[in-house]
C-alpha cells in the first residue's frame, strides 16, 4: 500500500452554507498501482460495521472507478447494484481489480449508469501534491452530484532528494470572487 495523494469525502450539501454532511471517506494510495480504499465515517450517526473494501483501478478511470465504488457501497444504487452482481466475476466486491474481475465493456455501462446517478449528494475532491488523480477530474463534469475540488494553495515539504525543505504557494489565501 503506498501512500495516500487524493481523498474523496461524500455526504449531503448543507443548505445553508454549501458545506458537507460528511458520511464517508475514499483515499487513493499510490505507489507501485494505485488503489481506493473506502472507510466509513461514524459521526453523523450512522452505526455501520466496518468493511475493509479496496478496489485497485484502472489507470485511465481512477475518479470514474471511485464513483462506482460510491454508487455501490455509499449509495447503495439498487439497479447499479444488479448490474454489478451480473457483471464481476466474483461474488465478493469487497476487493476488486478492475482489470481482472470484470471486462471492459460491462465496466463501461456501469460507469454510464453512475454518471446517470441524479441522487443529491455531494463529493469533495482533495488532492495533495502530485497526486495522478489530477488529470482525471475532468470527468467529474459528466456526474449529476454536487462538487468541490481542493488543490493545495500551499506547501511546505522536507525533500529527501535535495536533503533541504521545500516551499511553494501562499498561505495569503483571499478569495476575489466566489465559485
Amino acid at each position: 500500500m503506498g501512500t495516500v495523494t487524493a481523498m474523496i469525502h461524500v455526504g449531503r450539501t448543507h443548505q445553508n452554507h454549501l458545506g458537507i454532511l460528511p458520511a464517508d471517506w475514499l483515499y487513493l494510495h499510490e505507489n507501485s498501482r494505485p488503489s481506493w480504499h473506502l472507510q466509513p465515517l461514524s459521526i453523523m450517526g450512522r452505526n455501520r460495521q466496518h468493511i475493509d473494501i479496496t478496489w485497485v483501478p484502472t489507470l485511465k478511470h481512477m475518479l470514474d472507478d471511485a464513483m462506482l465504488m460510491i454508487a455501490i457501497f455509499i449509495l447503495k444504487d439498487e439497479a447499479i447494484i444488479k448490474k454489478a452482481k451480473q457483471c464481476f466475476k466474483k461474488d465478493d466486491l469487497s476487493f476488486i481489480e478492475l482489470n481482472r474481475d470484470i471486462n471492459k465493456q460491462d465496466l463501461y455501462q456501469l460507469r454510464r449508469k453512475c454518471r446517470a446517478l441524479r441522487n443529491r449528494y455531494k463529493i469533495v475532491v482533495t488532492l495533495l501534491g502530485k497526486s495522478s488523480l489530477s488529470r482525471h477530474c475532468p470527468v467529474l463534469e459528466k456526474y449529476k452530484m454536487d462538487v468541490e475540488v481542493c488543490i493545495p494553495a500551499f506547501d511546505r515539504h522536507f525533500s529527501h532528494w535535495e536533503k533541504k525543505t521545500v516551499t511553494s504557494g501562499s498561505l495569503d489565501i483571499q478569495r476575489t470572487e466566489a465559485p
